[in-house]
């Protein structure tokens, strides 16, 4: 059996408990999904299995195998994901769902474009990016 670190164990509290506040913040979610999904770790990959159908402007929040808060987002170019995690100060990002800035750290202000680049600090390196496909019902992350 696996033992977590303390360091893990509270790694991952931080994790779901930063989804947990976004999903708190209320309906004003710029289309942001407010129940996080699980994306679990297959070969290398991480599978979200069941994915929803996203409009445009609209994104889902994730757990990155129940750990790291990630989203999948539909912007103006398809289907993109990044890491929710910001590099700042570790806080979770949230979907504004605005062109200019659709990325915000609650925590410090930082902004992020929907590549993952920063755009007003006080962060001042970009968020994790993922390449992201539809395969049937599911989606299919890629560490990039």
């Amino acid at each position: 059996m696996d033992c977590l670190s303390r360091r893990q164990f509270l790694e991952s509290c931080a994790a779901v408990l930063g989804v947990s506040l976004v999903a708190g913040c209320g309906s004003d979610s710029g289309g942001a999904s407010l129940t996080p999904l699980v994306a679990k770790e297959q070969n290398g990959k991480f599978v979200v299995q069941n994915a929803p159908e996203l409009g445009l402007n609209e994104a889902q929040t994730i757990l990155l195998d129940g750990k790291d808060a990630g989203l999948v987002f539909n912007g103006a170019f398809g289907l993109g994901a990044l890491s929710a995690v910001c590099t700042h100060a570790g806080c979770t990002v949230e979907w504004t769902g605005d062109t200019q800035k659709p990325l915000v750290c609650p925590c410090h202000g930082s902004a992020f474009a929907t590549n993952g680049s920063v755009q007003t600090g006080p962060a001042n390196a970009p968020l994790k990016r993922f390449g992201v496909e539809k395969q049937g019902a599911n989606w299919v992350l890629t560490e990039l």
